[in-house]
């Protein structure tokens, strides 16, 4: 019975690993309704929002990356997260879509922060711009 504990260990470990690998496919298994990115220079933030009411916020650089998950929620082009910052990129709970006159890679939808009055509260360079839109 000793010589088999390896192998139970060993087993163990495998079935650790495809459990952790089936959650991480099952949480990002909903489809992409909306999303966006701000594309800086040597550094990046996107919002991916899923049809099932999660969203991730990743915030990047060549330095590595670092991702933030919630729960929001649409009505009309106002967005409403679960968190009022995420790693003092986002400064607010309520974002809006807003078009502008503007084409960015051809695109000219873009998500803007926005405070409990609906003003925008970042200035123009750092709006996300809408990539997908499925809503």
């Amino acid at each position: 019975m000793k010589n088999f504990i390896p192998t139970f260990i060993g087993g163990f470990i495998i079935f650790g690993v495809l459990v952790v690998n089936f959650y991480l496919w099952y949480r990002d298994s909903s489809e992409v309704i909306l999303q966006a990115n701000y594309d800086g220079d040597i550094n990046g933030y996107s919002f991916e929002f899923r049809k099932d009411g999660s969203y991730l916020f990743e915030n990047g650089s060549v330095l590595g990356r670092s991702q933030f998950r919630g729960k929001y929620k649409i009505k009309d082009s106002l967005i409403f997260l679960d968190k009022n910052e995420i790693d003092n990129v986002v400064k607010t709970n309520q974002l809006a879509i807003r078009y502008i006159s503007e084409n960015i890679n051809g695109k000219n939808k873009v998500i803007v922060q926005i405070d409990k009055k609906h003003n925008r509260i970042e200035d123009k360079y750092f709006d996300f711009v809408i990539n997908i839109d499925k809503r």
